[in-house]
Formats: C-alpha cells, sequence, structure tokens
C-alpha cells in the first residue's frame, strides 16, 4: 500500500533530548533530530516552489507544509511551550532552500526584517540547519542601534518604511548579494553559526537576515527549516 507523506513525516521527524545554550541574541540547540538525513532527503524529494513573483521577498525556493504546522511539527511545538512557559502556536513553517546562483527579484529579499507585528509580539523563530556546512548562518542587525522592531518610535518606523519603499526592486545581475555591515540606519550586531543539525531560537521581532556570501553555495544548496511561533 502506498504511504502517505504525513506517515513518512512522522517516521523521521523525531527529535533528540534538546539542551539550548544562550548566545546573545539566540539560543542554540545542538543535534536537534534523531534522522536529519532523512529529513533532508525527504526535503530534497519534495516539492519546492520559487519565491520570484510579484511582492515576494523571500528568496530562493520554499517547501511548504502549508496549514498543518501545529500537526506536523508538534513534537516542537510542545518543546518552545516548555522552553517559553507559554502557550506558543504556529503562524508558518516551512522550508528554505537557497544558493549564490539564485535569482533575486528585488532588495527586500537581502534586507534585514522581522517576522511579526503587534498581534504576535511575543513571538519566537527558529533556524534549523540542514546542511552539512559550516557557511550556513543568520545575521542580527539593529536599526539605529535598536536590535527589536518594538524598540522602534512612532517616527522611527515611518522612517524605516519610507526607507523599504526607497529601495530599488531590481537586484543588479539579479544575483544576490552580501550588504555591508553598515547599510543605512541598519547595523549588523552579529552573526550566528548553525552547525549541520542544529537550530537557533530567536524572538520574532529581531531585525535578521540569512548571511551568505556570493561566493558560497554555488554548487550546492542552503535548505534549512525554518519558521515562527506567536502567543496564542
Amino acid at each position: 500500500m502506498i504511504k502517505s507523506a504525513s506517515e513518512r513525516w512522522q517516521e523521521i521527524f523525531v527529535l533528540n533530548e534538546l539542551d539550548y545554550e544562550e548566545e546573545g541574541e539566540f539560543k542554540l540547540c545542538k543535534n536537534v533530530l534523531k534522522y536529519p538525513e532523512k529529513v533532508r532527503e525527504f526535503l530534497d524529494h519534495g516539492y519546492w516552489w520559487s519565491n520570484e513573483y510579484q511582492n515576494c521577498y523571500r528568496p530562493g525556493k520554499t517547501f511548504s507544509f502549508g496549514y498543518n504546522g501545529g500537526q506536523v511539527f508538534a513534537d516542537l511545538l510542545l518543546e518552545f511551550r516548555k522552553l517559553y512557559q507559554r502557550n506558543l502556536s504556529p503562524v508558518e513553517i516551512y522550508g528554505n532552500c537557497f544558493n549564490g546562483n539564485m535569482r533575486l527579484s528585488n532588495m527586500r529579499s537581502i534586507l534585514p526584517h522581522v517576522d511579526s507585528d503587534a498581534v504576535h509580539e511575543m513571538g519566537v523563530a527558529f533556524n534549523l540547519n540542514l546542511t552539512d556546512s559550516n557557511q550556513v548562518m543568520t545575521s542580527f542587525w539593529s536599526w539605529k542601534n535598536k536590535k527589536s522592531s518594538y524598540s522602534l518610535s512612532e517616527k522611527e518606523v515611518i522612517e524605516a518604511n519610507m526607507f523599504f519603499d526607497q529601495q530599488n526592486e531590481t537586484v543588479k545581475g539579479n544575483k544576490w548579494i552580501q550588504i555591508n555591515s553598515q547599510y543605512g540606519n541598519f547595523k549588523m550586531e552579529s552573526v550566528a553559526e548553525i552547525g549541520y543539525n542544529d537550530m537557533i531560537i530567536y524572538p520574532s521581532h529581531y531585525w535578521h537576515n540569512v548571511y551568505m556570501k556570493e561566493n558560497w553555495f554555488q554548487n550546492t544548496d542552503r535548505v534549512t527549516l525554518t519558521g515562527f511561533f506567536a502567543v496564542s
């Protein structure tokens, strides 16, 4: 009989016992999955959707789990609820596939961003690395020396929105570029190195983006699981 994808996922997405370390802006958890190579194989053979469509600021390709995050990642959700002692609920969980040759549709794909709004103020986000490489990183930023979007005044929020609106929609050469550590009012504060099968967790209202230099991942893909949760 044909085995469903959900049955296969339940067999392979198995967590180890998780321990967390504090690392500045984020928490680090090592050796997260019992079968990381099987999870990567599952994603490699699944449906990846190109993000090359209008008003999409996410680069590369996306592996969508639809609206089933609470069921598909039930054990991970339970871990986060225990860690933060709050009733978190998934907002969105998906796979990211990046490489140095991917086409970019606009500058917003490169710039720092946040994953929450006023409704999801207490949200947390995570990146789980499924790529055997020491070049999988997430960078954290500040806007006018403020690491959280919730620290911005009303005037600064307007200024930040104007800044984003003024960015050129077309990236030169339509290829990935890594912006400098000082970009307008943005300043890079730190870079988190995410080892294979490791995960970082951080407040979803912190400014962040993918850190990937132009000559990285020319012949391979940078695959991660990413998502964010909000207080119910």
